[in-house]
């Protein structure tokens, strides 16, 4: 065998153990994961719920009322984390923060996110009207959700419940319950900005977001309870609270990987 045919030979026994190495490489899944982490203050105090202590209008404590909550479950749908690289998810998630027995904390995992750089995540506060259909949820956890079909139909974006104390010392409920009316919809988006970061293949971040309680009620329209307490039907009441649940209800926090929490 000449020197010529010996070389060739030898650059294709190379090239066989060579490619498959490549091809085993290339079919290992780009991905990470991210965890989204709602955590859940009221003003500057930490949430406690049926605490009724906290006051509804803190730079105006002159008025005199305080409140618990005792009730917080809400949907989030529609979300999104975008960057250099994009994740979508179209599922609904269903949030009970007060029917808890340890940390008050809502914890949404999604373990197939491209591997990317991410700075910015944007969700729907309730159900958009392509979601929000009467049966869909099919879960009998979605139950206590329903929202009833002569006053718009399909599910609640929100119940939060609890009593407030009036300056009177009169002890009352308040029924912060917000979904479609037959006038309209008053989901919203919220879009948050957050610290950029990559993630690696294999490698997980996680994302807090907060929401302060307080603001519901405070910014940028000063709320009151209403007596009585149900505003189901009241959209120019719907309409306050999702004005001020687009604008500081929530607050994204600095990324961490796990290895990073105390």
């Amino acid at each position: 065998m000449s020197r010529h045919i010996r070389t060739l030979v030898l650059v294709a026994v190379l090239a066989g153990l060579i490619v498959p190495l490549g091809c085993g490489d290339s079919n290992t899944p780009q991905i990470g994961r991210i965890d989204v982490i709602f955590t859940y203050k009221v003003g500057a105090a930490p949430f406690f719920p049926e605490s009724l202590n906290y006051f509804l209008h803190p730079e105006d404590p002159s008025d005199g009322v305080v409140f618990s909550i005792d009730t917080l479950k809400y949907y989030v749908s529609r979300l999104r984390i975008t960057g250099g690289s994009s994740f979508a998810s179209d599922l609904i998630h269903r949030m009970d923060v007060t029917n808890q027995s340890s940390a008050y904390e809502n914890v949404l995992s999604f373990t197939s996110v491209p591997a990317g750089n991410y700075k910015e995540i944007t969700f729907t506060f309730g159900l958009d009207d392509e979601q929000n259909v009467a049966g869909a949820l099919l879960s009998p956890d979605n139950d206590d959700m329903i929202w009833p079909e002569q006053m718009g139909d399909g599910y609640h974006y929100m119940k939060m419940e609890g009593r407030w104390i009036d300056a009177a010392g009169d002890t009352l409920t308040y029924l912060t319950h917000t979904g479609r009316t037959l006038q309209g919809s008053y989901f919203f988006t919220v879009t948050l900005p957050f610290a950029q970061f990559d993630l690696g293949v294999g490698k997980t971040m996680r994302i807090p977001i907060n929401m302060d309680i307080l603001q519901w009620y405070n910014n940028p329209n000063k709320y009151d309870f209403p007596t009585p307490p149900a505003i189901m039907g009241d959209d120019a009441r719907q309409a306050v609270i999702q004005e001020n649940g687009k604008n500081a209800v929530f607050i994204a926090g600095t990324p961490i990987p796990p290895d990073f929490e105390n």
